[in-house]
């Protein structure tokens, strides 16, 4: 476990070079840290990567690499994967009748003007 001073390692970029020296499940603690900065040092460190993110005490926060490598694969087990043919209904795959697809722009020349004026609004 690797301990640094918050002064020198608070920001994103520095977290993310303190992350990619790390290996594996390695973790680091990081100490001094100001009133009020414990919030946005831990986001900083979920942004760098870091998980398992935990206050000790009242001045430093100890965190984790995760136990992967970027890139690595895993495989998933058959109960964890969903059928994409469940997914869809037969009513899904059919095809829409026109009339469906044909919305109702009201009649007369006033109320087209006035659903085009509101088409521009938004």
């Amino acid at each position: 476990m690797s301990s640094l001073d918050y002064s020198t390692n608070n920001t994103i970029e520095s977290l993310s070079s303190v992350f990619k020296t790390l290996a594996s499940g390695e973790s680091v603690t990081i100490t001094n840290i100001p009133d009020g900065a414990a919030a946005t040092l831990t986001l900083n460190l979920t942004l760098s990567g870091f998980v398992k993110i935990s206050e000790s005490g009242g001045n430093q926060i100890t965190a984790s690499k995760p136990n992967y490598n970027l890139g690595s694969a895993v495989t998933l087990d058959d109960k964890n994967t969903i059928d994409g043919a469940s997914l869809l209904r037969s009513e899904d795959l059919a095809k829409p009748d026109e009339k469906d697809l044909k919305a109702d722009c009201g009649t007369g020349k006033d109320k087209k003007r006035e659903l085009a004026r509101i088409a521009l609004v938004d």
